[in-house]
């Protein structure tokens, strides 16, 4: 009887030893690659991911770990945009004035030299040769103002903002130049305020409708939503979604077109989505896009202004 309980109590003790080590491997296991991760993350690389099987306690570990590996590359980039940003404001300064010093006198000349020859022979080319100058001193004069517009954008001063009324409003300056373009208005009934500044919003909208219609030169669907999360994302937002039927953006140049004086169009300065991302940004927003052959949508995400705010 003592030998058969010695054998038992041998295979027990075994047993756990054995069970020991498998579960002391499995803790210790995921604890070395955190603190293998901890060390490659001090060392900057935030692209470095746990990957290892783990349960309960260990597991919320290794995914909050990753989460924050993600959250802290987000950060970088955010912090390496926004000095650029501060750049690029001086340099928008400093093109605004280069651009705007000559540009005033001449003017004046292209007038007074379009006045001289305005009764010209119908045979001479100066006259359309004035008007094209003078055009395209106008362009230079509209893009030397956004350039100024980019460097001084104010800090948003937010106030309650019926969202649906701002698209309503602003749709209705681009009827004129509508030809060819079907709008479909979804606006949701209701929508809770968001918080905001009147003008800024105005301009957000304006400049994704604007950038929805160049895409579409040749005539197209111009789609316009407003929606609330909290009904579908469980988020206390309003969601502005504008979608054109397109040829969509350009693969290669997706990651850059939110960066001020990036364009691919000929007579573009390049600021309109800059300012856009900016914007949201300064209100707390999030901004996304998809984009595909067949078009590209851009959805903004707008905090909802809550009871006693603005």
């Amino acid at each position: 009887l003592i030998a058969i309980i010695s054998v038992i109590v041998g295979i027990m003790v075994i047993a756990s030893f054995i069970i020991a080590r498998i579960i002391a491997r499995r803790i210790s296991h995921p604890i070395e690659q955190l603190a293998i991760a901890t060390q490659r993350i001090a060392q900057g690389d935030l692209d470095f991911k746990v990957s290892v099987e783990a349960r309960d306690e260990i597991a919320s570990l290794v995914e909050a770990f990753n989460k924050m590996t993600t959250d802290l590359k987000q950060y970088k980039l955010d912090l390496i945009k926004a000095e650029r940003l501060a750049a690029w404001r001086d340099v928008a300064r400093r093109i605004a004035h280069e651009i705007r010093n000559p540009l005033t006198p001449l003017q004046t000349t292209i007038y007074r030299l379009k006045e001289r020859f305005k009764d010209a022979p119908e045979q001479s080319e100066i006259p359309d040769m004035l008007e094209t100058m003078a055009r395209k001193v106008e362009d230079l004069i509209a893009m030397a103002n956004r350039f100024s517009e980019f460097a001084k954008m104010p800090e948003p001063k937010p106030e309650p903002l019926d969202l649906n009324e701002t698209v309503t409003q602003v749709i209705r300056l681009f009827e004129a130049t509508l030809e060819g373009i079907t709008v479909v208005m979804r606006l949701t009934p209701g929508l809770p305020h968001v918080l905001a500044d009147p003008i800024q919003i105005r301009r957000l909208t304006e400049n994704l409708i604007k950038n929805a219609v160049e895409a579409m030169p040749s005539g197209g669907t111009l789609a316009i939503r407003t929606l609330s999360l909290a009904q579908t994302e469980g988020k206390n937002h309003v969601r502005l979604e504008i979608s054109d039927s397109g040829p969509g953006i350009p693969e290669e140049i997706r990651e850059r077109i939110f960066d001020p004086y990036y364009t691919t169009k000929p007579s573009g300065s390049g600021l309109g989505l800059a300012l856009v991302h900016r914007i949201v940004k300064d209100h707390g927003g999030k901004i996304t896009f998809d984009s595909s052959p067949h078009g590209t949508t851009f959805r903004v995400d707008l905090p909802v202004a809550e009871k006693g705010e603005g």
